[in-house]
This record gives C-alpha cells, sequence and structure tokens, in this order.
C-alpha cells in the first residue's frame, strides 16, 4: 500500500510538455514587444544624457572664467553636430588659438543635432570673468528624431532646461 502511493507521487512531479510549451511561448511574446522598446529607450538614455553633459560643460566654463579670469567659451558648430569648449586666456578674440581647449565633443554619433540662437555669426558664447554672458544670452537646441530640449542661459548667467 505504502508502495503504490510512493510510486504514484513519483508519477506526477514535474512539468509536461505542453505546460512547457506555453511558459516558452509566453515568454517569445513578452520578449518581442519589449525588445523594440529598450531601443527606444537606449536612445531616450543617450539624448538625456548629453543634454546633461552639455549643461555641466557650460557650469564649468562658467566656474572656469571665475578661477581663470578670463573669458570661457562654447562654440556650437550645428553643421557637424559638434560644440567646442575653450578658455580664451591670451588674447581675448573669440578665437581658439594656442592651448586653450577643453573639449570638443561630437553629438552626430549618438544621432542628435545641435543649434543655436547666439548673436554672434560663429555661434559662440561665452562667460566674463564675472560669471556672465560675455556675448549675450542664448539658446542651445539638441535634438534627435523623436524629442527636442532646449538649454537656456539668461542675463544673469542662469543656466536652465526647458
Amino acid at each position: 500500500m505504502i508502495l503504490k502511493r510512493f510510486s504514484a507521487m513519483q508519477k506526477n512531479t514535474g512539468f509536461t510538455l505542453l505546460e512547457i510549451v506555453i511558459v516558452v511561448a509566453i515568454i517569445g511574446i513578452l520578449a518581442a514587444v519589449t525588445i523594440p522598446r529598450m531601443g527606444d529607450m537606449i536612445k531616450e538614455y543617450k539624448f538625456r544624457s548629453e543634454v546633461r553633459a552639455l549643461v555641466s560643460s557650460l557650469q564649468n566654463l562658467k566656474i572656469l572664467a571665475i578661477k581663470e579670469n578670463a573669458r570661457s567659451v562654447l562654440q556650437v558648430d550645428p553643421i557637424n553636430d559638434k560644440y567646442t569648449t575653450y578658455v580664451d586666456d591670451f588674447v581675448v578674440n573669440w578665437a581658439l588659438d594656442g592651448s586653450e581647449l577643453i573639449k570638443t565633443t561630437d553629438l552626430r554619433a549618438e544621432g542628435i543635432e545641435i543649434s543655436s540662437t547666439f548673436a554672434s555669426p560663429t555661434n559662440t558664447f561665452g562667460f566674463n570673468s564675472r560669471g556672465l554672458p560675455a556675448s549675450g544670452v542664448g539658446r542651445i537646441t539638441l535634438a534627435n528624431t523623436s524629442r527636442s530640449q532646449d538649454i537656456v542661459i539668461n542675463a544673469a548667467g542662469n543656466i536652465r532646461v526647458d
């Protein structure tokens, strides 16, 4: 009697083939739904990361202008989707010369376009030695295929993301 119960319990353990196929099908459906969205999430993450990096570069330029008692400059290249940051320390000429370069960032690899509304013809913005805008106020726009984000610099030198 005990032997019959024990052998019956052994036969009922485990999963049937049908149960395993159903679970694998459900996992496949969930993967098919979420994988395309993962690509969009990665694009969005990279876009937000580049916006934060640009804001950080602007804040760094403001601090460097005060620290170095010189003009710090951000130059936007909308044709090549790049921006360059440097401290204009020798001659205040709004040009990158000598060893002034801090960083050049290429946004094209991430599929991001950059543009600006600065008054200067060379899309250049700078902070003076007091941390105030040396070339007026402006707006930098970063855009990818799904959205755009504006970074605004006001007359007090405050940087905000719109």
